[in-house]
């Protein structure tokens, strides 16, 4: 109950405990005033503030409608991987390219320069963008621009608004709409301005196509409409940014703009070194009557360290950006794996596809199948057609022999083609096991060793999601031979220990299944999937889990060969070894080593018979010696 009551009464006890702290401030700046320790009462106001405005930050209105367009806006690759703390770095990317980009509208709008520089400033954005295809943002930043620049123009030319000294209207006249009138030379810049737009407006997006259902649905992407409320959104905190920062109203009134502006932080604190290195602040020297001006002017120690502060700002914002946007521009290149001959991964989905007809023919299916094998039917257990059944595994046991590779499309995400494989998977069981209940046993240990050799076919060549779907065919082989040992002489457990030994050698080394899942998501998912590799998406924690998982299969089937060997021990010998080093060298060529331990697995004797297992993970049998033999 103590749960569902915090949660009932949660909203009153945050509220209360925010009128605690407020009425704590309160009275410590009250006193702190009346005790005429100002310094004190200013830092404790400044320490609320800023204590109140993380808290804004983190939950308002406008910090929520930003994060999810951003979050849509990095479709697909915030789709295809879960990782949520890589996608806030991701938003936080996007959000600092946005000040940049409002930074720039700013200037543009307000600067000195030349007029042809500043119209390049904003135009130069787009192209840089269209480069690498980030079709999304291209358009989002080009609305902000528009929102941003187009009201501080007019603020400029007819309100004679100039934050950095004397209005552009002479004294005492009136601004009027002619001050909007443009030659040819803005006209020519105007042209390039649209050639810019239209450019981006005509260039289609990145298209990826999804193949197959059933692992994970694509959100659509991001419609437009969406693209434009972020960019008009942007445009107007970029706006307000540059109102509470270059604005002489009273500070209590800008700090009220500072809650809705706080997404331009770094544009606000750019402008105010700009004002710094400017000379035009708050805090002014005015210059003698002997100059013949009495202009204001901020002294020159701090017009210096404005423009160091100005200097250093900008490098420490545009060199991590250039850096993604290198990152961005050139992905990692693509080595294709040429295959000579047939690739044996096709024709184990042609066979796949004949079994399924096949079995359709005949008013059955797999399902119907498994369900008989393990309702313990084996014995009785009739497939129709067998003549046509043997064929159909025939072509799979030939595919399997064939040299094999997942074959990877860099423009699309295919789905659910691990299905195939785990009806061959189920087919292969259906079959070992009928072998296994008439005796073949050696037709039951080809295969229960094809389907873990089938998993390879599954996983070579393919990206970590095929090799987890090698793992967990894998697991199924090796549960298969561990149901078979007991019923196994001497000669025949060799057997099995020599086919799982080969498949145990017959291993992709992890390391170029990551590197291949990094090259394909960076050149199949668009700028987001690089964007999602650069900053981190190859985590430890998410590598740790693939290569943990496949230590798991590995150190699997290890136990299952030294259960064999075990078992072909106690046939020969009447008794069970008392150590694993009495399987070396006439059962096990060395002692196997759980991957997981570095250490051999555990081998314990009791009354019953045997433990064997590996003690990082509940994984092993309890294995009795079959006392009737």
């Amino acid at each position: 109950m103590l749960p569902s009551r915090f949660d009932e009464y949660h909203p009153i006890i945050f509220l209360g405990l925010a009128a605690v702290w407020l009425s704590i401030i309160v009275l410590l700046s009250l006193w702190a005033s009346r005790t005429r320790r100002r310094r004190l009462a200013r830092i404790v106001i400044a320490a609320s503030f800023v204590v109140f405005l993380v808290g804004w930050m983190s939950n308002s209105f406008l910090t929520q409608l930003i994060g999810e367009a951003i979050w849509l806006l990095l479709y697909p690759a915030n789709h295809h991987y879960s990782a949520r703390e890589t996608a806030y770095v991701a938003c936080g990317i996007i959000l600092v390219a946005s000040n940049v980009v409002g930074t720039a509208g700013i200037w543009a709008s307000l600067g000195r320069s030349h007029w042809f520089m500043r119209i390049l400033a904003i135009a130069a954005i787009s192209p840089l963008l269209l480069v690498i295809r980030a079709y999304e943002p291209c358009v989002v930043f080009l609305v902000q621009s528009v929102v941003t620049v187009v009201p501080l123009v007019i603020a400029r030319k007819v309100r004679g608004w100039e934050p950095f000294g004397s209005p552009t209207t002479l004294p005492g006249r009136a601004a009027g709409y002619g001050a909007l009138q443009f030659g040819i030379l803005h006209l020519l810049a105007l042209t390039l301005l649209v050639a810019t737009v239209l450019g981006i407006v005509l260039s289609s997006p990145e298209k990826i196509v999804v193949y197959g259902a059933g692992y994970r649905d694509l959100a659509p992407p991001p419609s437009r409409v969406l693209m434009g409320v972020l960019g008009v959104v942007l445009g107007f905190v970029m706006l307000l940014a540059a109102w509470v920062t270059l604005s002489r109203r009273a500070w209590w009134l800008r700090i009220m703009g500072l809650f809705l502006a706080w997404p331009g932080l770094l544009c606000m604190l750019w402008l105010a070194l700009w004002r710094e290195a400017a000379g035009r602040n708050f805090r002014m020297q005015r210059r003698s009557a002997a100059d013949g001006c009495d202009r204001e002017f901020a002294s020159p120690r701090r017009r210096a360290l404005g423009r160091v502060g100005l200097i250093l700002l900008s490098l420490l914002i545009l060199v991590p950006l250039a850096v993604v946007y290198y990152h961005l521009a050139f992905p990692p290149p693509i080595t294709d794996f040429v295959i000579t001959g047939t690739n044996g991964y096709d024709d184990l989905l042609a066979a796949d596809i004949t079994l399924g007809k096949t079995l359709r023919d005949q008013g059955t299916g797999l399902p119907y199948l498994w369900r008989e094998v393990a309702g313990f039917k084996v014995p009785t257990f009739q497939i129709p057609n067998r003549k046509t059944w043997n064929a159909s595994l025939q072509e799979v046991h030939a595919a399997l022999d064939r040299p094999s590779r997942v074959p990877l499309h860099y423009r699309a995400i295919e789905w659910g083609r691990f299905e195939y494989m785990d009806d061959l998977a189920s087919a292969l069981t259906i079959e070992g096991q009928t072998a296994a209940g008439e005796g073949r046993i050696t037709d039951a240990i080809r295969c229960f060793t094809d389907i873990i050799r089938l998993g390879r076919a599954t996983g070579k060549g393919g990206l970590s999601i095929d090799w987890l779907a090698n793992c967990g065919l894998e697991m199924v082989g090796v549960e298969q031979f561990h149901n078979l040992a007991n019923t196994l002489d001497a000669a025949q457990c060799r057997m099995a220990i020599k086919a799982l030994a080969a498949e145990d050698k017959d291993r992709e080394p992890f390391e170029d299944v990551w590197r291949r899942d990094r090259v394909w998501a960076a050149n199949t998912l668009g700028w987001s999937g690089r964007l999602y590799m650069l900053i981190g998406q190859d985590g430890q924690r998410v590598r740790d889990m693939y290569e943990t998982d496949s230590k798991e299969r590995r150190s699997e089937l290890r136990i299952a060969m030294t259960e064999l060997a075990v078992h072909a021990y106690f046939v020969d010998h009447k008794g069970l070894p008392k150590h694993l080093s009495q399987l070396v060298p006439d059962y096990l060529p060395t002692v196997p080593v759980d991957p997981l331990t570095d250490k051999p697995p555990v081998y314990e004797l009791n009354e019953r018979g045997y433990l064997l297992y590996s003690p990082r993970i509940e994984l092993g049998w309890a294995a009795p010696p079959p006392r009737g033999r």
